[in-house]
This record gives C-alpha cells, sequence and structure tokens, in this order.
C-alpha cells in the first residue's frame, strides 16, 4: 500500500509511506505529517493530471 504526502498549497508530492495497509500508513502520516493545515494526503496522487500532484523526484520515501 502506497500512501502520498503532499502540501496542501502547492499539492507539491513530498513524501511516499509504504506500508502493509491503511491503517498502517495513516499512522505513520500521523507521526510524521500531522499539520493537516500544511499536509494532506492521498491513495491516488493523480501525478500530472489537472487537479492531482505535482511530481517530485525528491520526495521523501517512507518504508517501515
Amino acid at each position: 500500500m502506497k500512501l502520498y504526502i503532499y502540501e496542501n498549497e502547492t499539492m507539491e508530492h513530498k513524501a511516499t509511506i509504504i506500508g502493509r495497509d491503511n491503517t498502517e500508513c495513516e499512522e505513520i502520516a500521523n507521526e510524521r505529517f500531522s499539520d493537516t493545515d500544511y499536509y494532506g494526503w492521498t491513495y491516488t496522487p493523480a501525478f500530472e493530471i489537472e487537479g492531482g500532484l505535482i511530481e517530485n523526484e525528491n520526495a521523501e520515501i517512507i518504508n517501515e
């Protein structure tokens, strides 16, 4: 399972969390990116599509 973290204002991809299931991914997201005014997350990033995330080759990969 992959959860994509992004910056709300810019829609730029900041991190990808890789976990066994939604619960594991969301627990890690809550620990590392709890500022929901600044960060959002999605399981469907829709890179390069209008309204989707802006791909960032330097995004952090979190595989716990």
